[in-house]
């Protein structure tokens, strides 16, 4: 589990450091769907805190959705940052040869 400085928003991709302040929040959302480029998001993504899953037609939107819950968990409890991986936008980001297999494990 990486921890960040409370009051911070970071970026779950493999190999990217880069934080946030809260109040720029569509700034985070924006930097974490330039990852994927020139691809949109997955359409199927997860919370990186709990269980729950984000799914629909509009790959962005759904990305926004997880993106925003995720912020919720973070201003809940600002210790703990992305305590699991989202295996599901690794497998995503792999596929794309967005990541390498060193940066998947």
């Amino acid at each position: 589990m990486t921890q960040i400085p409370a009051g911070s928003l970071s970026c779950d991709f493999p190999g990217c450091k880069q934080q946030f302040k809260y109040e720029n929040v569509i700034d985070w959302i924006s930097h974490g769907s330039n990852h994927f480029l020139p691809h949109p998001p997955p359409s199927t993504v997860n919370c990186t805190f709990c269980e729950t899953q984000f799914s629909g037609d509009d790959p962005d939107n759904t990305w926004n959705q997880r993106m925003k819950h995720i912020k919720d968990h973070l201003i809940r409890d600002p210790r703990n940052n992305h305590p699991k991986k989202d295996f599901g936008v690794l497998d995503y980001l792999l596929e794309k040869q967005l990541i390498s297999t060193d940066l998947y494990n």
